[in-house]
């Protein structure tokens, strides 16, 4: 009797406030007596009233409660993280798994508390460098004819064979274009605007995340060096979690610079563990379909040529690797990454293929490993490994790459040194800094100055031009192994780089090459040690007869740091501020 009368009252609630039990109850027989009788005087009194007018002007509401709509709770987390280059992929307001990985990896390389939420030093940490406070989560967006004009394909088929018929694979609505480029999930876009009309017409004012907004590549192909920005941080190594479906790029210190999602082969395409190199970066690259490459193609489709464009199977980016149809690149669905399977390559969201991109160079080393390495610690921004490259060249310390021939050397007050420290030359070493150049022109090498700097680097990282010029001898020497000369446009100086593990491809004596232009990559080649790989970099000061072998050797550590040239019984230079 009780549970009767318990449930009676539940149901009454649950028809008084439109709520739905989700049980089916069935009255006792008094209680159904009863419920005629209230029936019947209930039509009683409506036959006494009339029949109730209809009022269109004020619709009945509804009895039952709108859900609330669940708070966006990570969006902030999320835009600081991938504005600090540290991507939790398609942002969608949730604090799931991956922007948990995110935080995580950002925390380590920050020497921060590692936890599953942000504390107060992490926050810190994401503000904003210049302003040291949080920047805001969501910013406006009004927008344009151009945003409409699309164009936009609206449909985009399943059959490889069908997609090749297609002019290019673009976006299939603004909607998507505008979800892309704010790196945000086309859900959270429309509950971020619900009030706005669909589609949305130019001139709507929109809510979107606060991010770097995607821009496609405007060329197609590969990408050539000059495209390149020289002074623009390069990443030593790329590393590829298998089992945890992670990638980091990190700088020459070990700290990570770069971090994204990533989905990494499959059980039947699985991920090759082992160390790549970077051969070419491919722009809008169109993908050539060879069903004999997927385990679960189709019997009866065929090789197919499938046009560039957002929603390519390999999106707007692939970056080619030397293991034979592998590569990092994007994707026409940037929601699965990190959750499906791939074919064996690397897929990432077409921004952070796009941001990847910009941190690798021809040679980089791309590591396929089963999980991600310890990533060094830093207090915000990557710090000068001078202290690490001295304990590095103390144990290279006998080696000796001095050019073919002998050299004399320049005073330390020379004229020379500060013509080339106005001509600001590129560090030799792709993604080194002036700060991390160590002095050692004048170290003893078997019985004679240096007459070089050593720039200690990891084994593959390009090696760039310092400035334009010609490569005047490729020569391979006993103590210097793989050499480039290179003289600079007047013929005055040449640049003397050794140790290489290789040129460059195709590269040849006579060659002009410009200014950050690979050339070479760094090695030990010659008598340097093999367990400190290095680029040996000299400048000379040519004799009138320009021959290659022979001139005045000059201190590159000052042209390449600005600092002051050292004068004899002066203390160690310091930086020219602001370097």
């Amino acid at each position: 009797m009780i549970r009767r009368r318990w449930l009676a009252a539940a149901v009454a609630l649950g028809v008084a406030f439109g709520v739905d039990l989700g049980v089916r109850v069935e009255a006792a027989p008094a209680a159904a007596g009863q419920a005629k009788a209230q029936a019947a005087n209930a039509q009683a009194a409506k036959a006494r009233q009339g029949p109730l007018k209809p009022r269109p002007d004020k619709p009945r509401a509804s009895t039952a409660r709108a859900p609330k709509p669940k708070p966006i709770e990570a969006l902030p987390l999320q835009v600081a993280l991938d504005r600090a280059g540290f991507s939790v992929g398609e942002i969608d307001g949730h604090l799931g798994a991956k922007t948990r990985k995110a935080l995580q990896t950002f925390q380590r390389t920050h020497a921060l508390s590692v936890s599953d939420a942000p504390d107060e030093a992490t926050w810190t940490a994401l503000a904003d460098p210049r302003t040291h406070a949080q920047v805001p989560a969501t910013v406006s967006y009004t927008v344009t004819e151009e945003d409409a004009d699309g164009p936009f394909i609206e449909k985009i088929p399943r059959d490889p064979a069908e997609q090749g018929k297609l002019p290019a694979l673009g976006y299939q609505s603004i909607g998507e274009m505008l979800a892309e480029r704010f790196h945000v999930s086309p859900a959270l876009l429309r509950r971020l605007n619900a009030r706005a009309r669909t589609p949305f017409p130019p001139g709507t004012t929109l809510t979107v995340p606060n991010v770097a907004p995607l821009v496609p590549p405007s060329a197609s192909g590969r990408r050539k060096n000059a495209d390149i920005d020289a002074a623009a941080t390069a990443a030593m190594e790329v590393v590829v979690a298998k089992d945890t479906n992670d990638l980091i790029a990190l700088d020459a210190n070990g700290a990570a610079i770069f971090y994204a999602p990533v989905s990494s082969g499959s059980e039947h395409d699985p991920l090759p563990i082992g160390e790549w190199t970077v051969r070419g970066v491919y722009l809008n690259p169109r993908f050539f379909y060879n069903p004999d490459l997927f385990w679960d193609a189709d019997a009866a489709n065929v090789k197919t040529k499938i046009a560039p464009g957002p929603n390519n199977p390999v999106g707007l980016i692939w970056i080619d690797l030397d293991r034979p149809h592998y590569g990092l690149h994007g994707t026409p669905e940037p929601g699965s990454v990190g959750v499906t399977q791939s074919h064996g390559c690397v897929r990432l969201t077409n921004w952070d293929a796009i941001r990847l991109a910009a941190l690798v160079r021809d040679g980089t080393r791309v590591s396929f490993r089963p999980t991600l390495p310890e990533v060094a610690r830093t207090s915000g921004t990557s710090t000068p490994t001078a202290a690490a490259q001295k304990i590095a060249l103390a144990r290279a310390r006998g080696t000796d790459a001095a050019p073919a021939d002998g050299h004399a050397v320049a005073d330390d007050d020379d004229p020379n040194v500060r013509e080339l420290q106005g001509r600001r030359l590129t560090i030799p070493v792709s993604g080194m800094r002036a700060d991390q150049v160590v002095e050692s022109f004048k170290d003893a090498r078997t019985g004679h100055p240096h007459e070089a700097v050593d720039i200690m680097a990891a084994r593959g990282t390009p090696v760039v031009a310092v400035e334009d010029g010609t490569i005047a001898k490729l020569f391979l020497s006993k103590p210097g192994g793989n050499t480039i000369y290179q003289f600079d446009p007047a013929g005055r100086f040449a640049y003397y780089y050794a140790h290489l593990d290789r040129y460059a491809n195709g590269l040849h004596q006579g060659q002009t090459v410009k200014r950050g232009e690979t050339i070479g990559y760094v090695g030990s080649t010659g008598n340097a040690d093999a367990a400190n790989p290095h680029l040996h970099f000299g400048i000379f000061v040519l004799t009138p007869a320009k021959q290659w072998w022979k001139g005045t050797a000059i201190d590159p550590y000052p042209v390449l740091t600005q600092a002051v040239p050292k004068l004899s019984g002066t203390s160690r230079p310091s930086l020219v501020p602001g370097r």
